[in-house]
């Protein structure tokens, strides 16, 4: 690999790592100036990426962040039904 591909994971995991500390969760704490940063970072990864790998990367992103977030908040009494909802609820 060469460096601008690790260049462009680590923008990936810096920018959906500190994404998952805006979401209130009963797995990590809410920091607010998370808010403002992680998308730094995740438009650095989408610029480093071509179109299409970058928007459906990102949206993979989002989705497991958000999965991971909310994780417990909403128990629907199993763990595979609260998924279903956390996916379904997008809005």
């Amino acid at each position: 690999m060469s460096k601008n591909n690790y260049l462009s994971i680590v923008w990936f995991v810096l920018g959906f790592g500190i994404f998952l500390f805006t979401r209130m969760s009963k797995l990590v704490p809410t920091i607010p100036l998370a808010m403002l940063i992680a998308p730094i970072f995740i438009l650095r990864f989408i610029r480093t990426q071509p179109a299409r790998r970058g928007i459906l990367l990102t949206l993979l992103g989002f989705l497991l962040t958000i999965n991971i977030g909310l994780w417990g908040i909403f128990d629907m009494g199993g763990e595979i039904s609260s998924l279903i909802f956390n996916l379904s609820n997008y809005r």
